[in-house]
C-alpha cells in the first residue's frame, strides 16, 4: 500500500506506536531514515476521521470522502518465495510499503530493471520510494554466500564426477593380472 507520510523514528518508539495503536499504518510509514526524496500524499483519508470542509469556501480543493484509500495502483502480478512482481502506477514520488519481512543481507529489489533501496518500515516491513508513473518492481533473494555455495557444490561434483570416470577408464586399460590356479605349468605326476 501506499502512504500519505514518512516520518523518522527509533525502532522502539515505533514498536511502542504500533502495540498502542498510535497510528493508522496507511497514513504514515515510520522509518530509522528517511529517503532523501520528498514523498509526495496519495490522498489517503481514514474513515474514523472524515474530511471537514467550510461549504462557504469555493476556493479550496474537494477534499477526499472519508475512507478514500488515496489514488496510486498496485498489482502483486508474481509471487514466489525467493521472487515477488508488483506493477504500480504511482501518482508522484510515493512511499510504497509491502507486508513483508524486512531481511537486507539477501533481498534486492529493482525499479523497471534499476536498482532501488529496500527501506525497513514500520520496524520489521520493507518499503520504496516510487518515481511517478507506472512501473515494474521486482523483488529477489540473491544471498551472495548461497550462490558462492552453489557454484562450489557443483564444481566438487564435477571433480568426484571426474575422478570416477578417470578410474574407471585406468581399470579398464590395465591388463588383467593372471590367475595363479589356471594359468600355472601343468607339473606331471612323474616330475613329483
Amino acid at each position: 500500500w501506499f502512504v500519505n507520510r514518512v516520518e523518522k523514528a527509533e525502532p522502539r518508539a515505533i514498536l511502542e506506536k504500533i502495540r498502542d495503536g498510535a497510528f493508522d499504518p496507511r497514513e504514515v510509514a515510520y522509518v530509522a531514515e528517511v529517503p532523501a526524496t520528498t514523498i509526495d500524499p496519495v490522498g489517503y483519508v481514514a474513515s474514523a476521521q472524515p474530511a471537514v470542509r467550510d461549504s462557504a469556501d469555493t476556493t479550496a480543493a474537494p477534499a477526499a470522502p472519508a475512507g478514500s484509500l488515496g489514488s496510486g495502483v498496485i498489482s502483486i502480478t508474481r509471487y514466489e518465495p525467493h521472487h515477488i512482481e508488483i506493477d504500480v502506477a504511482a501518482t508522484g514520488n510515493n512511499f510504497l510499503v509491502l507486508s513483508e519481512i524486512h531481511y537486507p543481507p539477501g533481498w534486492r529489489a529493482t525499479i523497471d530493471g534499476k536498482h532501488a533501496d529496500i527501506i525497513q518500515t514500520n520496524y520489521l516491513l520493507r518499503g520504496l520510494v516510487v518515481p511517478q508513473g507506472r512501473h515494474k518492481i521486482e523483488m529477489h533473494y540473491a544471498l551472495d554466500s548461497i550462490n558462492t555455495g552453489k557454484w562450489v557444490s557443483l564444481g566438487m561434483n564435477l571433480v568426484a564426477f571426474g575422478m570416477v570416470v578417470a578410474g574407471a577408464m585406468t581399470e579398464r586399460r590395465r591388463p588383467e593380472e593372471a590367475d595363479p590356479r589356471h594359468e600355472a605349468p601343468v607339473i606331471a605326476e612323474d616330475d613329483v
